[in-house]
């Protein structure tokens, strides 16, 4: 007797059609179940490297995807993932955190240090003009704070999939670092500061930077799924959205 074994995904939000996929040791002759009855059969998980659309008797669509690296399967029903892969939209969450987290203390450090090595907020008190016609001042600071509270709202809507704040987050990421690679050359040019050992120090936060730019970019497709899945669903259990 061959063993065989299952997958069991159910639909989002209200479970109420489930899709198994059954397969046999080393992912052969792959069964697609609909509500317990076959929908379509695979020789191998090859057959299955690039999505495949499945239509159900109920006109409803199941896409289904072999994970290699993974041995797991993407799956989607009527366009929302349903699995629980590595590639399911809801990690993009925990996945855009951690850097931002890492972004904000950087920033917040920066100011807490300007503020107190410096005096710089009884500077700026005094000299408020000082916030735009001052370059270092102007990434120091004002760039640093603008960014940061970026970075901090950002992470407020995160889990409610607000694609302004994710893409804000990576024009004024991508703005700052650009911006922090230019201080330093204007004031060794423009102002005939002595361009030494010093500007290593603009690498440490540019590489930051450049790890929450890669991430934030990197995780797009997966965060617009995301998105995607949170509409569908809201849409879904809106008793004002259906049609009685």
């Amino acid at each position: 007797m061959v063993k065989k074994y299952f997958k069991t995904y159910y639909s989002l939000p209200d479970k109420h059609n489930k899709i198994d996929i059954v397969f046999e040791r080393g992912f052969r002759n792959i069964q697609i179940l609909y509500n317990g009855k076959e929908i379509a059969v695979y020789p191998s998980a090859s057959s299955l490297l690039k999505t495949v659309t499945v239509e159900t008797p109920d006109e409803s669509l199941v896409n289904i995807r072999f994970l290699k690296d993974t041995t797991d399967f993407e799956v989607h029903f009527n366009a929302v993932q349903i699995d629980n892969s590595e590639s399911k939209p809801e990690n993009a969450v925990p996945n855009l955190k951690w850097p931002v987290l890492v972004c904000i203390a950087w920033y917040a450090f920066v100011v807490i240090m300007f503020s107190i090595r410096t005096n710089g907020l009884s500077l700026i008190a005094r000299y408020p003009e000082m916030l735009l016609s001052d370059p270092k001042i102007l990434f120091t600071f004002t760039s640093s704070f603008v960014v940061g509270t970026t970075l901090a709202t950002s992470l407020i809507f995160l889990k409610s999939g607000k694609m302004f704040f994710y893409y804000l987050v990576i024009i004024v990421t991508i703005i700052d670092a650009a911006y922090g690679l230019m201080v330093p050359l204007y004031q060794s040019i423009i102002m005939g500061y002595e361009f030494d050992f010093t500007v290593v120090l603009f690498l440490f936060p540019l590489a930051i930077k450049s790890v929450v730019i890669w991430v934030y970019v990197s995780n797009l497709n997966l965060y617009r799924q995301y998105q995607f899945n949170k509409a569908t669903i809201k849409r879904k259990t809106n008793n004002n959205l259906v049609d009685l």
